[in-house]
């Protein structure tokens, strides 16, 4: 995620390869780490600049954890 709000910069094909390498050793980490990876992405994409100072730095850290949801009319996860 960006430097400016906690994360390293890292390309995707990296964070896919280190959530494929901790999948190997604990699948219920990979899981974890993979649904704040995709709520993050969405907060970095979407949400306001105050939202992004607020909790992407904690997310980055670890000191929070999230998950994402999909939904639309007739369906959801």
């Amino acid at each position: 995620f960006p430097r400016a709000y906690g994360g390293t910069d890292a390309r995707q094909v990296l964070r896919i390869r280190l959530i494929e390498e901790a999948g190997r050793v604990c699948s219920t980490t990979a899981s974890l780490i993979t649904g704040t990876d995709l709520s993050t992405r969405a907060i970095v994409a979407g949400g306001s600049e105050q939202l992004k100072q607020e909790i992407v730095p904690r997310l980055c850290t670890g000191e929070l954890q999230s998950a994402f949801g999909l939904t639309e009319p007739g369906a959801g996860s």
